[in-house]
């Protein structure tokens, strides 16, 4: 028999139910697997310390344990009412066990998480009591219920340099660090963010930034002066209900000088009454410099909803070119774009220098340039320098304000090349979309530039060079049809024989009504009704072009099952061991969340299914889902 002091040597006891600690709580010691009281012990002489204790205002009792080696203990928590709150159960100060789990290090015998309100408190621990891998809870980052609840461990010899973010220095100074026990990724709330519209999170942001890889914007409004992201292969992730408001005039709200960036989710702006703001840029951080090569290449962007006090809702730019290399704005992929109101949408923007690159190859989809409050934009899409850029269902409507950036509100602008390169805008394809309402649709100076099934009028559209291709969308009495040098200017008939097929014989642009007979949940079952529905496609050289939107009353929370216009190619669509499943993207809303949802081709149907995170509403017709167009090969 021997009395050993137990590890920790003053342990701190919290409450399950609330997080807090235990203050004038108690610990009652019984023998392991029964109700029979035994006595703890004050020294090691076994001078006996009673059967229970009381813990003072910091969950801790007052004086060091010992125990004896031949006794398992139960260990009984109360607090200050004398409510059992639970029971740390075979206990030996040796190699004891802490719910039948033979523990191999005594420190960690009561090695339950100590729960605290802050990381102030956390840090305002004397090193002394604490021990290496105790862990702690902390149920705030500045206080409790702030959302930037974490959990970490204590390691006495670590240096690291404290962060705020994955890593705290204990007040004392000194050697030893309270450590996130995950560091593969963070909210931001946990790094001190408060998202309360009204804090400037700036320099808790530029801590995250610069401490963590994979980060998470909880909901809520973030004042700030701008996201710069500046590391390649970092991944920011935006939950619904997420704004950024901007801190000052001349920000960048989200700026992209980075590659290989996987972002997500959607954000809102407030330009906050500031001046010169821009939603996104992707390129350099001076956009002047001419002496440093940048990349800021293969990133998906996060989605954008605009507010109409923005000068740019999306900048691209290339950096300069430095001895004969290229910077590079090139691959990058927008998901979803709404600029009501805002001055300008998109801008292709020259580079620094003349050997500098044009922006290329970027992507949009489920694009949208209108009005808010009544206010237009002044420009949808201005490309100044930038070559085989694809835009999917661009939309514009009351693209009819102000005069600047350009004197004349236009929706679409496309120079013959870059002023400052010299290199031509080449093969801009624009596939979808409507211009509504707009004061000039489309000003083009460059004769590659490509539209397949975008509607405008002729009446409203500068060619100063003819393009490629510009073909359906409206009829050709009110914009000429045009492919391969070869121009449709009335309701004539094209006969190309068998040199090449520019469309089905039924190709025009055609509904696909969409009913309860042909939108159903998986299962079988039929929605209750559609409303709202809209739903055309049209056939160009054996692809289809798809587009829709409804509402629906659900009859179950199933995915939902479409029939599409025209059967697909098989071999295209098919699904087997070595081919994963043909998938696309599309926005669904069940009445409460609007999402950026998963569509999937069904192998051997011809049918696809959408899936959305949560359930659908049965309760009336308050479920949504949109397409601003789907391409797919047909059979």
């Amino acid at each position: 028999m021997a009395y050993v002091k137990g590890q920790p040597f003053k342990p701190q006891f919290s409450d399950p139910a609330t997080g807090l600690l235990l203050a004038g709580g108690s610990v009652e010691f019984n023998i392991a697997n029964t109700a029979t009281p035994t006595p703890f012990y004050l020294d090691t002489a076994g001078t006996e310390g009673g059967t229970s204790l009381t813990l003072d205002s910091g969950g801790e009792p007052t004086n060091d344990i010992y125990y004896d080696t031949d006794i398992t203990y139960d260990l009984v928590l109360k607090n200050a009412a004398g409510a059992e709150l639970y029971t740390i159960e075979d206990y030996n100060v040796l190699g004891g066990q802490l719910g039948g789990a033979l523990l191999t290090d005594t420190k960690t015998a009561l090695d339950v998480p100590v729960n605290l309100v802050s990381t102030a408190a956390m840090t305002a621990l004397t090193k002394a009591d604490l021990y290496d891998n105790q862990r702690f809870i902390t149920l705030g980052y500045t206080t409790a219920g702030d959302g930037g609840g974490n959990e970490y461990y204590w390691d006495s010899s670590d240096t690291t340099t404290a962060d705020g973010v994955f890593y705290f220095a204990s007040d004392e100074g000194g050697a030893g660090r309270f450590i996130a026990k995950d560091r593969d990724k963070i909210t931001a709330k946990q790094a001190g963010l408060t998202a309360d519209g009204t804090t400037d999170d700036s320099a808790a942001k530029d801590n995250l930034l610069a401490s963590a890889l994979n980060i998470t914007f909880e909901s809520g409004t973030y004042l700030l002066d701008g996201i710069d992201v500046t590391t390649d292969y970092q991944n920011i992730h935006f939950e619904p209900g997420v704004v950024l408001k901007a801190s000052a005039n001349n920000t960048v709200l989200f700026y992209q000088s980075a590659s290989w960036c996987q972002h997500s989710g959607v954000f809102r702006t407030d330009s906050n009454s500031r001046t010169g703001v821009w939603a996104t840029c992707v390129g350099p951080q001076d956009l002047t410099q001419t002496t440093t090569l940048t990349q800021n290449n293969y990133n998906k962007m996060p989605g954008v909803i605009g507010d109409s006090g923005l000068d740019e809702v999306h900048v691209l730019q290339c950096g300069p070119d430095v001895g004969g290399a290229d910077s590079g704005c090139f691959y990058n992929t927008y998901p979803l774009t709404r600029g009501a109101g805002a001055k300008r949408v998109a801008w292709l923007r020259d580079p620094p220098n003349a050997g500098g690159a044009s922006c290329n190859r970027n992507e949009f989809y489920d694009f949208r340039a209108g009005t808010s409050s009544g206010v237009g934009n002044n420009t949808g899409i201005q490309i100044d320098a930038g070559d085989t850029n694809c835009f999917y269902g661009a939309d514009f409507e009351g693209v009819a304000n102000g005069s600047t950036p350009n004197a004349t509100p236009t929706a679409i602008i496309i120079a013959q090349a870059s002023a400052v390169n010299g290199a031509d805008n080449n093969h801009n394809k624009f596939f979808g979309g409507t211009m509504e309402a707009c004061t000039a649709d489309i000003v083009n100076a460059n004769a590659t530039t490509e539209f397949y099934g975008v509607t405008y009028a002729d009446s409203k559209c500068t060619w100063t060079a003819e393009p490629l291709v510009r073909l359906g969308g409206s009829d050709a009495s009110v914009a000429n049809q045009r492919a391969l040098g070869m121009v449709q200017t009335d309701g004539s008939t094209i006969n190309t024989g068998s040199i090449t097929s520019f469309s089905d014989a039924s190709g025009a642009w055609q509904a696909h009504t969409l009913t309860t007979a042909n939108v159903t949940h998986v299962g079988g079952a039929s929605v209750t009704s559609i409303g709202q529905e809209e739903s055309k496609y049209w056939v160009i050289s054996g692809m289809v072009h798809w587009s829709f939107r409804f509402n629906f009353q659900a009859a179950n929370t199933n995915d939902i099952l479409i029939d599409l216009p025209v059967a697909p190619e098989a071999d295209q669509y098919q699904t087997n061991s070595t081919i994963v499943p043909m998938k696309f993207v599309c926005f669904s809303d069940d009445g409460f969340t609007v999402e950026q949802a998963e569509g999937t081709f069904l192998a051997g149907s011809s049918q696809v299914q959408i899936t959305h995170s949560s359930a659908w509403d049965t309760g009336g017709a308050n479920n949504k889902i949109w397409v601003n167009c789907l391409i797919y090969h047909k059979s």
